[in-house]
């Protein structure tokens, strides 16, 4: 039989065997296995052996006690089961037997490992930079010096670091790995794969003057911000990777679900105003065929028909 000293996510914290009985668990230095706790007693608990060879675990009268879990229940013993959990003080106790069967070890994948170590994180950290730079100065209107789009870089990265290290304060928790290396590195890809997202949808639409690229980039950027958060998660949880995914894609659904009726709500508000693409680049990347002067007074007059007929309706 082993006890294991579980953490409070349930995740192993220590794990002994019980050798012989009788075995004592405590604060004292004398006991079989020490427990960091100043809830439990410096003697706690004794797992004896009754006369029909099971095991029980007595509590030693102290203040705390012995509880059963699953509802808590005080008891002054216990007879040990496998899978059998109690809680003296403020520490889940779990028995096992060698029978217990484990599950088949998790398949290791090479490519993530390379995502946590610092040799990654920093030439992603410097392109990131480079692509928030040249994505503010091409968003600037007016001249600006390079000294406020540096700093307007900064406040993006020091928000980009303060996300990550939210997650490896998680992560920390959960598993007892911060990883933020890994964290920052999918931070960083996430924003570089958003403004890249955007950029590029702006120039296929404005290219072919199609609405419908405009409105798809709120899918594609609900899907690189899911992608994202898919990686966090499963950086910080010991889940698998199908609920991992699951959780993702209901995030990534209600996310894009939100922007699509923030437009939809902005497109009833502004329903007055001529419906166009809101990207304007350069002459050179337009691909679509332009529109000649008589099509364009074409398409005019029967845009003025058709408000003449709602006009009249009124």
């Amino acid at each position: 039989m082993f006890v294991e000293v579980l953490e409070r996510n349930g995740e192993v914290r220590s794990r002994m065997r019980i050798a012989d009985a009788p075995f004592t668990i405590g604060r004292a230095y004398d006991n079989d296995l020490i427990i960091d706790d100043p809830y439990v007693a410096p003697h706690h608990l004794r797992i004896e052996r009754a006369d029909d060879g099971s095991l029980r675990a007595v509590d030693l009268a102290t203040r705390n006690g012995l509880y059963l879990l699953g509802p808590p229940q005080r008891v002054q013993s216990a007879q040990i089961a496998p899978d059998l959990r109690v809680r003296i003080g403020h520490t889940q106790i779990r028995f096992r037997d060698t029978q217990f069967a484990v599950a088949p070890e998790l398949e290791a994948s090479a490519s993530p490992r390379a995502l946590r170590q610092a040799f990654s994180f920093y030439p992603v950290l410097i392109a990131a930079a480079a692509l928030m730079f040249g994505d503010v100065h091409l968003s600037t209107f007016e001249q600006t010096p390079p000294a406020q789009i540096v700093a307007s870089v900064l406040a993006l990265l020091l928000a980009a670091f303060a996300w990550a290290g939210i997650w490896a304060f998680f992560g920390r928790l959960a598993t007892r790995h911060a990883n933020f290396y890994a964290h920052g590195t999918t931070t960083l890809l996430g924003i570089s794969a958003v403004v890249l997202t955007y950029e590029l949808s702006g120039y296929v639409a404005f290219a072919f003057s199609s609405d419908l690229a405009s409105s798809m980039t709120p899918l594609a950027l609900a899907a690189v911000v899911g992608t994202m958060i898919y990686r966090h998660v499963r950086l910080v949880s010991r889940s698998s990777a199908r609920r991992v995914a699951s959780v993702a894609a209901i995030v990534t659904t209600l996310l894009a679900g939100s922007m699509w009726l923030v437009d939809y709500s902005a497109s009833l508000t502004y329903s007055a105003e001529l419906d166009y693409t809101p990207y304007l680049k350069a002459p050179a990347f337009r691909l679509a065929p332009p529109e000649s002067p008589q099509e364009f007074v074409v398409r005019s007059a029967a845009l003025r028909a058709a408000i003449d007929r709602l006009r009249a309706q009124d």
